[in-house]
C-alpha cells in the first residue's frame, strides 16, 4: 500500500453551491429546504439487536421521502470516495470486495492480535463530526454541509441502519487514521478497522512496550475525536491460545471456531429430529432455511464439513 492509498479521497469535484447539490439529489431547492426542515421526524425504529454485554443496538429506518434522497446521496457522493484497504466495513467495492471475512484474513497466522471496540459508536457520531466531514474532507461549502448534515443525522447524531451511516462512520477518522496506520506499520504491525472494531496484529514476537504503544495509538485515535474504547472488549491475544477476529478463528487461516461448528452440527441434528412430525409446518420451513443458510456460510471456510451437513439437510427438506 503506497502512501496515497493510505488515505481516503473523494474522486469528484467538491459541491460548492446548493444549486449543484439539488441537481445531484434530483430535488428542487424548495423541496430540499422543506425536507431538511422535517427530516428529524422522518425516522421510525428499525430492528434492535441484543449485544453480548446484554445491552441493545438500536437501528432506524428513514421514511420514503428521506430514504430516497439518502440513497441518492450514498450512490452519487459517498460511493465516489476511494477508501484505503484497511477499512473493510460496509464499503461498496466491486474490484476488491470488503467484508468481515477479509478483515479477519489480514490477521491470519499472527503471533499477537490486539482488538479494540468503540463504545456506543453511532450515537457518539455527532452532527459536528458530520459537518466537519463535509467541509474538511469533501471540501463542500458551508451551506451544502449544513443541508447534508440535516439529511443524515437524527436528533444530532448518526443513526445506525441508514444507507449513509456506515460511510460516514468510515470517514470519522479520515484525517488521523492514516498516520496511525503508518506508525503501526513502521513497527511491523498490521492495522484494520471494521466500522467500530479495530484490530492490530503482528507475525513477529514483540515486547510489552510495543503492545502498549499499539494500544495507546488506538485509544488516542478514539479520544482525539471524542470517542471511548469499550474496556470490556480491549483484548491482547497470542497464538498459544485461540485467537478470533469477528468470531472467526485466525490462528491458522480463517475458520469457524470449534464451538461454532459444534453448534451448527447440533442445529442440523435438531432439524433431523423434528422432521417426521413437523415437515409440513411453517416454523419447520423457516428454521430449515435458517440452518441451511448457516451451512452455506460455513462452506466458505470448511467445504467438506458443510457439504456433509448439507447432504443431511437435503434428506429432511420441508414439503415446499
Amino acid at each position: 500500500m503506497n502512501p496515497k492509498q493510505n488515505r481516503a479521497y473523494y474522486r469528484c469535484a467538491p459541491i460548492s453551491h446548493v444549486s449543484t447539490l439539488t441537481r445531484v439529489l434530483e430535488i428542487t431547492e424548495s423541496e430540499l429546504r422543506h425536507l431538511v426542515g422535517r427530516a428529524n421526524s422522518l425516522y421510525i425504529p428499525g430492528p434492535k439487536f441484543k449485544k453480548t454485554d446484554g445491552t441493545y443496538r438500536y437501528t432506524y429506518k428513514a421514511l420514503p421521502d428521506l430514504c430516497i434522497v439518502q440513497k441518492r446521496l450514498m450512490k452519487r457522493v459517498l460511493r465516489n470516495v476511494a477508501f484505503p484497504e484497511y477499512l473493510q466495513g460496509a464499503i461498496y467495492d466491486p474490484v476488491n470486495p470488503r467484508s468481515y471475512i477479509r478483515d479477519a484474513g489480514f490477521h491470519s497466522g499472527a503471533q499477537y492480535v490486539i482488538k479494540a471496540d468503540i463504545s456506543n459508536f453511532f450515537p457518539s457520531i455527532t452532527a459536528d463530526h458530520v459537518t466537519a466531514i463535509w467541509t474538511d474532507f469533501f471540501r463542500f461549502s458551508d451551506d451544502v454541509a449544513r443541508y447534508l448534515t440535516a439529511l443524515v443525522t437524527k436528533d444530532g447524531f448518526v443513526a445506525q441502519g441508514l444507507s449513509t451511516s456506515t460511510y460516514i462512520a468510515n470517514l470519522v477518522f479520515w484525517d488521523i487514521e492514516p498516520n496511525v496506520f503508518s506508525r503501526l506499520k513502521s513497527r511491523h504491525l498490521t492495522y484494520s478497522r471494521y466500522i467500530d472494531d479495530v484490530t492490530v496484529s503482528t507475525h513477529e514476537s514483540i515486547r510489552t512496550r510495543t503492545k502498549t504503544y499499539a494500544v495507546s495509538q488506538i485509544i488516542g485515535m478514539f479520544s482525539c475525536k471524542g470517542f471511548r474504547a469499550k474496556r470490556s472488549k480491549l483484548h491482547i491475544l497470542n497464538s498459544s491460545n485461540r485467537m478470533t477476529v469477528h468470531n472467526l478463528a485466525v490462528n491458522r487461516g480463517v475458520s469457524l471456531t470449534k464451538q461454532k461448528r459444534s453448534q451448527l452440527r447440533s442445529a442440523v441434528r435438531q432439524i433431523e429430529f423434528r422432521y417426521p412430525d413437523e415437515i409440513d409446518t411453517d416454523q419447520y420451513y423457516k428454521d430449515w432455511n435458517t440452518v441451511a443458510s448457516r451451512v452455506g456460510h460455513a462452506k466458505q471456510f470448511h467445504p467438506a464439513f458443510a457439504n456433509t451437513l448439507r447432504s443431511r439437510l437435503e434428506q429432511v427438506r420441508p414439503n415446499r
